[in-house]
């Protein structure tokens, strides 16, 4: 099983490997501008100046704060209004249109609107984290419970399980891999919305950075910022992969005949 996970991550990583490597070869071979496409060497010598000033790990942690907080009260609002709209219909009727809707706008428009109502804090961001995953999240949480297999129910009734029992029992494992599939996502959310968030009248964070590298033409230090988002987002979905397979420790186990 381990030799098999290493296979599978050796094979995932040649492609970004040798895009890596024909990378830094253009660049140290003239091929490519450095100016506009900067280079490894550059973006690592990069990274080291801006760790030596204190500089990195001061923006990274806020936005480490702000996708962190994001992410677990947009997730909390998320499955609670999924949950209560899939076990009470009135809660659905009142509900469900109105997340649908609210699904049908860009959230990077509300933006200018939250900081004209809120100010230039933190709160416009992190509302605007919140919202984009609220009502993903919500979705996903609601057709879990609603696509429990049936049989799984009656089983729960011919056993004369108590309604208590079958909701935490049944209903709820049965749903969890669509509450983890919508957490994984919500998880990539925060950090994509989280980049918007921060180059907009931000003075800290790593979009802060970001912008800051665009006015001055540091295309070392912008490329930096995106690898940096992107490693923060698969770790942000590898770690929600994990909890679920902490969680639902009978997913991908063969059947016993």
């Amino acid at each position: 099983m381990m030799r098999f996970r290493l296979l599978r991550i050796g094979a995932g990583l040649i492609l970004p490997l040798a895009v890596l490597l024909v990378w830094w070869l253009g660049t140290e071979q003239g091929w490519l501008n450095t100016r506009v496409y900067s280079s490894p060497r550059l973006i690592w010598a990069a990274a080291a100046t801006l760790w030596e000033q204190g500089l990195l790990q001061q923006h990274l942690l806020v936005s480490l704060q702000r996708a962190g907080a994001g992410f677990v009260i947009g997730s909390v609002l998320g499955i609670a209004l999924g949950v209560l709209s899939g076990f009470f219909r009135p809660v659905e009727l009142l509900i469900d249109p109105s997340v649908q809707l609210f699904r049908a706008i860009p959230l990077t428009i509300v933006l200018p609107l939250f900081i004209v109502w809120f100010g230039f804090g933190e709160l416009p961001r992190l509302l605007l984290i919140i919202l984009v995953i609220v009502p993903n999240l919500y979705i996903d949480t609601y057709s879990g419970l609603r696509n429990v297999d049936k049989k799984l129910l009656e089983v729960g009734r011919v056993f004369g399980l108590p309604r208590a029992q079958v909701i935490f029992g049944v209903i709820i494992p049965a749903a969890l891999p669509f509450i983890f599939n919508g957490l994984r996502k919500a998880s990539i959310y925060a950090f994509i919305m989280l980049v918007f968030a921060e180059t907009l009248n931000a003075s800290s964070g790593l979009g802060y950075l970001a912008a800051q590298a665009m006015q001055f033409v540091r295309m070392d230090v912008l490329f930096l910022v995106v690898f940096i988002y992107a490693i923060l987002g698969i770790s942000a979905d590898g770690l929600v992969r994990g909890i679920e397979k902490l969680a639902t420790p009978w997913r991908g186990k063969k059947a016993v005949r």
